[in-house]
């Protein structure tokens, strides 16, 4: 199963609202919301899963595994897509 990380290469802040990553190669900025925020975090720590990252998060918002995992699956394959997340064993 594939794993996820945080690009190390990002650049990023949170101001209160929402958090604003920078990538490195195309100098875009990406808003990510209280959930985009959650899973860029955990990604930080460690590489993780889809099924890691449902059941980490279920426990913060209260939410179905199940549901978290349908939704987060596209999510971080965008954020993949941007850079702002890489696949393990993937160069930054």
């Amino acid at each position: 199963m594939q794993r996820y990380k945080a690009n190390p290469r990002t650049a990023w802040r949170e101001y209160g609202g929402p958090m604003l990553v920078i990538t490195p190669d195309d100098r875009m900025v990406h808003t990510l919301n209280e959930t985009g925020a959650a899973v860029f975090r955990m990604l930080q720590s460690r590489a993780m899963t889809v099924p890691e990252l449902s059941v980490a998060l279920s426990g913060e918002f209260d939410a179905p595994r199940e549901a978290l995992a349908r939704d987060i699956t596209p999510f971080v394959a965008d954020l993949c897509g941007r850079g702002v997340v890489i696949a393990e064993g993937t160069a930054a």
